[in-house]
């Protein structure tokens, strides 16, 4: 649906979150730290075993750890060859969400049907004729399906989906789907490579969400003091690094009670089901957590509820 020029053609700003996004999932997919390293996993052995073989090529590396703008498309297509599907983080649709000016339905539904067909699927309905059209309203259900996965393409389209609502006055939805994109970016940066760029594309996120007098009287004193934010906040009044810190202090103390394990999947759950009016309990909850009872003296309902989901991922995965 876009394309690499389409990437080329960002502001400077967003191009460079989108370049480095891109270069830390390659670094991390690649299990290497430094860009000599990367270099070394894109060339064949022939040449890394020769004296001085990174003192050139390696400096495309540096750049491109800093943000520089990639401008060979063709650098992208090697990199792709080598690790399939990260040439689409340059083309994905958050980016050119974020750099648009308009939020008109066309454009919303032109990124919407950019991303995955799990999520098109929830969001639209295939007429007689073969077109597609948007559905009006979506069922609780199939919101709290979107706010509960942890990609690029839930981002994406929870944060249009609200850009949208704020664009046709619909505030009590915008809320709604302004939630959800706040929940899966908290989790997306404490848990994926998208925590290199957390703040820049939170900055990205909160210009466009406050750009008037209406969308100042949106958010209030209440929203500024939440240990979670519910709403996209002015930069200045941005409470994610607490919140970011106390999502790291939940992880680390659970993993050190022996209540989750250092895994993915099971930081994940455990981070679905906080939000903004549990996450005080929970921590209180885990802090006084003995190693030796573990998950016997939980009392919480919802940290009780994330442990039971976890056992029972536990034992599919034995399966």
């Amino acid at each position: 649906m876009f394309t690499f020029s389409d990437y080329k053609k960002l502001e400077p700003d967003i191009r460079a979150i989108a370049t480095r996004y891109w270069t830390e999932v390659v670094k991390q997919r690649l299990g290497v730290t430094t860009p000599n390293q990367i270099l070394a996993k894109h060339l064949g052995e022939e040449i890394t075993s020769i004296p001085g073989w990174s003192n050139n090529s390696s400096r495309f590396w540096n750049r491109m750890l800093q943000g520089k703008a990639l401008l060979r498309e063709n650098n992208a297509d090697k990199t792709d060859g080598l690790l399939p599907g990260t040439k689409a983080i340059f083309t994905h649709s958050l980016w050119q969400l974020l750099g648009s000016n308009s939020f008109e339905q066309v454009f919303i539904n032109k990124v919407l049907l950019s991303l995955s067909p799990e999520i098109i699927g929830c969001l639209f309905k295939t007429n007689s004729d073969g077109s597609m059209h948007r559905k009006t309203t979506l069922s609780t259900k199939t919101v709290q399906f979107l706010c509960s996965l942890n990609s690029l393409d839930a981002l994406t389209c929870l944060l249009a989906l609200s850009l949208a609502a704020r664009n046709e006055g619909q505030l009590s939805i915008q809320l709604r789907y302004e939630r959800g994109a706040l929940s899966v970016f908290l989790r997306m940066v404490t848990l994926t490579e998208l925590k290199i760029v957390a703040v820049p594309l939170y900055d990205l996120m909160s210009y466009a969400f406050n750009q008037n007098d209406n969308d100042a009287k949106r958010v209030s004193a209440l929203h500024k003091s939440l240990p979670i934010p519910t709403r996209i906040l002015p930069s200045q009044d941005s409470n994610i690094a607490r919140a970011l810190s106390s999502y790291k202090i939940i992880l680390t103390l659970a993993k050190e009670k022996g209540l989750i394990c250092d895994n993915f999947q099971e930081q994940l759950i455990l981070l679905n089901q906080i939000n903004h009016a549990n996450i005080a309990d929970i921590l209180m909850e885990i802090v006084a957590v003995e190693r030796q009872r573990g998950a016997e003296c939980i009392r919480n309902i919802a940290l009780s509820n994330a442990l039971t989901e976890i056992e029972k991922h536990r034992r599919k995965t034995l399966v």
